[in-house]
């Protein structure tokens, strides 16, 4: 487990688009898979101009959804698929095609999507090449909730009253949030590298348990420690309680 804090989210969120880049320099059609929300907003924009002057080449990478709240879509501002659109693939005029899987919040049959995301791992070398995740409020990493157990996959999540207090902020609208579809801790673990990020105070406590307390199912992030190459990064006011 390697720890790397830095001075402020900016000069986090540009590490972060570093190692993925690397990852993509090396591999050109490396399958990536970014959180959404607003942690990784900056990474994203960092990505974007980053290809712009052709730091690294950006197109042919494979890109995988980690996440979607159910019963939300494109058309919804806060859904996952539209912030990656809009931050990400938008800005390098990339349209969502073969080389892409976004999990469809809106889909009548989410068994199908949850299958179509392992299909489309499989497709592309069988394993995620860099992976982005950031820490909720009650350790989740994607939507693998407290509760959740090393062995639970790809699937549809009940979501814990914090998951659905804190994402009603991303949201215009009252949203009846009441489950999300996520890809789960085995293909997290089975992922080359996996990148786990957090900044600001109101993270402090939660750093503290995901590098430092006990590894339980209760606070999800524990339960990827012992990837072979994981890498945290904080910003000083998350890390406060770990230095």
């Amino acid at each position: 487990m390697n720890i790397q804090i830095v001075e402020n989210e900016k000069k986090l969120s540009a590490a972060i688009a570093g190692e993925i880049e690397n990852v993509v320099r090396e591999k050109e059609d490396a399958l990536m898979c970014l959180c959404a929300g607003h942690s990784p907003v900056r990474v994203m924009k960092r990505l974007v101009s980053d290809a712009q002057e052709n730091k690294y080449p950006a197109d042919s990478f494979r890109f995988l959804s980690l996440d979607e709240w159910v019963g939300l879509g494109i058309g919804d501002p806060g859904s996952c698929i539209h912030d990656v659109s809009k931050y990400f693939l938008k800005p390098l005029k990339i349209e969502r095609g073969e080389r892409m899987f976004f999990f469809d919040g809106q889909s009548e049959d989410l068994k199908k999507e949850c299958n179509g995301a392992a299909q489309f791992i499989e497709q592309n070398g069988g394993a995620i090449d860099v992976i982005l995740l950031g820490i909720g409020m009650n350790g989740h990493i994607g939507f693998n909730e407290p509760g959740t157990k090393e062995t639970d996959g790809i699937r549809v999540v009940p979501l814990s009253q914090t998951s659905k207090t804190v994402g009603a902020k991303y949201f215009d609208k009252d949203y009846a949030l009441t489950s999300g579809i996520t890809i789960g801790i085995p293909q997290i673990m089975q992922a080359k590298k996996v990148i786990v990020m957090a900044f600001g105070e109101h993270k402090a406590d939660i750093v503290e348990q995901a590098v430092r307390g006990e590894k339980t199912e209760d606070c999800p992030v524990t339960l990827i420690r012992g990837h072979a190459d994981i890498t945290f990064y904080f910003d000083k006011a998350a890390a406060k309680k770990i230095v």
